[in-house]
């Protein structure tokens, strides 16, 4: 009990301050999603192993979770890559605000996906969670022109994590949280890394070379 609640406040303090921790970093935005994907993935892999082999799991199995994770793997490509990219084009209090309004959009996904109805319980929390993060980011929240981009991409980020959480809310199949959520990952991870690899090739190749100037004839 004392090591899940010490989990879970080890998660709130890392997730709260990733957005200073996004914007302090230099890498391209792709190639650090993928490094925190891929460093994710190889840290719970041995929990995925102990529950695949506690419950006898099979190789067919494996691979069929394996393309249960393709279409969530990407949503949370796509919404890592956009976070990384929306924290450094916004300032830090919009962009954390705009990101946890996933609470607000996850009822009609998961609508949409499942036609399961909201209860009055998770409304509640949802409008707790929501005035909690008003309340921490509303002193230094900036709406002005310099930041429409960077809020517009953040939103996007978020109902990206969102399709992703909804997805997850469906293909709850898997006994065991770790047999969904690390082949997630390491999809995810690799699909990141290539295109980071590509990212920062293309990046390369059109970047303006210097060019002498012709001596005066």
């Amino acid at each position: 009990m004392l090591l899940n609640i010490l989990l879970l406040i080890i998660g709130q303090v890392t997730g709260s301050t990733a957005v200073i921790a996004i914007r302090a970093s230099t890498l391209n935005p792709v190639v650090l999603a993928s490094l925190r994907l891929l460093i994710a993935a190889v840290a719970l892999t041995p929990l995925y192993l102990r529950e695949s082999a506690r419950l006898g799991r099979t190789r067919r199995e494996m691979a069929f979770a394996a393309r249960m994770s393709l279409l969530p793997g990407l949503f949370l490509a796509v919404h890592f890559v956009s976070w990384n990219y929306g924290a450094r084009a916004s300032v830090a209090a919009n962009a954390s605000l705009i990101v946890n309004l996933m609470p607000v959009a996850m009822p009609f996904i998961i609508y949409g996906m499942t036609r399961e109805v909201i209860t009055l319980r998770e409304i509640v929390g949802t409008v707790i969670a929501i005035v909690g993060v008003m309340v921490l980011a509303g002193g230094d929240i900036r709406l002005n022109g310099s930041t429409v981009a960077g809020d517009l991409i953040c939103f996007g980020s978020m109902v990206f994590f969102s399709l992703y959480m909804g997805l997850a809310r469906r293909n709850d199949r898997e006994p065991s949280l770790w047999l969904y959520i690390v082949p997630v990952y390491w999809f995810t991870g690799l699909v990141t890394l290539c295109a980071g690899a590509v990212a920062i090739t293309l990046g390369r190749s059109v970047s303006p070379r210097q060019h002498r100037p012709s001596p005066a004839s």
